[in-house]
């Protein structure tokens, strides 16, 4: 489903749409004063434009709560590979990428070093090249594109000697959503939907519809929370072929 969607159906639920006059129900409620298709009378049932753009800002700041709560499944990046030139005294990682997880090489998983740390060792972390066995992350660069983007940087220490390939594990960096886009954390649409409509009938009015909304969000958001949880503990448990537990 996408964000236009959830909010769409939102704004339908609270009673936000068109009645097929030259007078916005938005208008009317206050909600903006921007104005609605320019005065021509618009079809009857349908979202208007700044409902919608109330509700797609109203989505996107309960996504990324959802989005900052927990390592989702659906947000992590498993093992994207980037090479590394001989002497590089910084890589640059995949611009999807915002945290790091873990690193790792052909000889194993590199550790990450505080930049304090590397400081105090720098003549055997940074100033002699060798076979790295940690990292140092930098301070964010961009992209050289038209539109620059923020880049995840870090520093291997030591400097490779020879050429190498990382394989990164980490979590995607949260962008927005636009109405055409669907949401990476499809467990949590339902509780977005209510979050999306509790905030909407503020602007109605309607306490009572807005409490129930409310409500029903929390209890979506706990059951997409605790799924994800559970997921994650069902992957860290190894049942032999033939157990007790499959007879």
């Amino acid at each position: 489903m996408t964000a236009g969607t959830i909010v769409s159906n939102a704004c339908k639920q609270a009673g936000l749409v068109e009645d097929g006059t030259t007078t916005s129900i938005v208008s009317t409620l206050g909600i903006g004063t921007l104005s609605i298709g320019g005065g021509l009378t618009a079809a009857a049932g349908t979202v208007p434009t700044t409902a919608a753009e109330i509700g797609l800002a109203i989505l996107n700041r309960w996504y990324l709560y959802a989005w900052q709560r927990y390592p989702h499944r659906d947000i992590k990046i498993a093992n994207a590979e980037v090479s590394v030139a001989a002497g590089a005294v910084a890589v640059d990682l995949p611009t999807e990428m915002d945290v790091i997880r873990s690193v790792r090489i052909a000889g194993g998983a590199l550790l990450p070093l505080s930049e304090v740390r590397e400081a105090d060792f720098a003549a055997i972390y940074a100033d002699a090249p060798g076979t790295p066995v940690a990292y140092v992350q930098l301070a964010d660069g961009v992209t050289a594109d038209e539109i620059p983007l923020p880049v995840r940087r870090i520093r291997l220490a030591p400097l490779p000697v020879a050429p190498l390939t990382l394989h990164v594990n980490g979590l995607k960096r949260f962008v927005p959503l636009s109405s055409n886009d669907t949401p990476l954390l499809p467990k949590f649409e339902a509780a977005l939907f209510y979050y999306v409509l509790s905030e909407l009938c503020g602007y109605t009015k309607d306490a009572v519809q807005q409490k129930s909304a409310l409500a029903l969000a929390v209890d979506h958001f706990d059951n997409a929370l605790n799924c994800e949880t559970g997921g994650d503990a069902c992957d860290d448990v190894c049942v032999p072929l033939h157990s007790f537990a499959n007879g």
